[in-house]
């Protein structure tokens, strides 16, 4: 099975559920998201991507034939972000494009998380070219985040 066909596949599988726990931890994460777009742009890059980790664990989750809590922490197979991308690419769970956009976030996530280069922003040389990177959401300047656009489709 391509990527394509089988992230369709595990996006039904988590997109149609209706159980009340599910639900729940989808409100939650929305309240989240929308938490994150008052942050600083250091704790809006952290906090935002360790919401994503969360999301790629309830898939990697749907998709396992017995997933165990100690898959996912410690030092289990799919502990860290970059483990849990790259398992759920190579399985055929993620499109490449989604992959690669995940793993740009993630090198964003390191660049304010352990860089010490103080005043790190969204507007940052650094940031603004791995951003610019990103196939599946189009990074939105300052001038942009005044009149919104749609990413390219094409």
């Amino acid at each position: 099975m391509d990527n394509n066909n089988a992230f369709v596949t595990a996006d039904v599988m988590l997109l149609k559920r209706t159980d009340a726990d599910f639900l729940r931890w989808v409100n939650e994460i929305t309240g989240a998201f929308k938490e994150v777009e008052t942050l600083s742009d250091r704790a809006a890059a952290v906090l935002g991507f360790a919401l994503l980790e969360e999301a790629l664990e309830r898939l990697a989750r749907q998709v396992m034939v017995k997933p165990k809590s100690e898959h996912f922490g410690g030092l289990g197979f799919l502990s860290s972000a970059s483990a849990r991308i790259n398992a759920l690419y190579q399985f055929g769970v993620l499109p490449a494009e989604i992959f690669e956009d995940l793993t740009l976030l993630r090198q964003i996530r390191n660049d304010f998380s352990h860089g010490a280069k103080a005043g790190l922003t969204f507007d940052s040389p650094q940031i603004v070219k791995r951003a610019e990177q990103l196939r599946s959401y189009r990074f939105r300047t300052d001038l942009d985040r005044k009149t919104p656009k749609k990413a390219d489709t094409g």
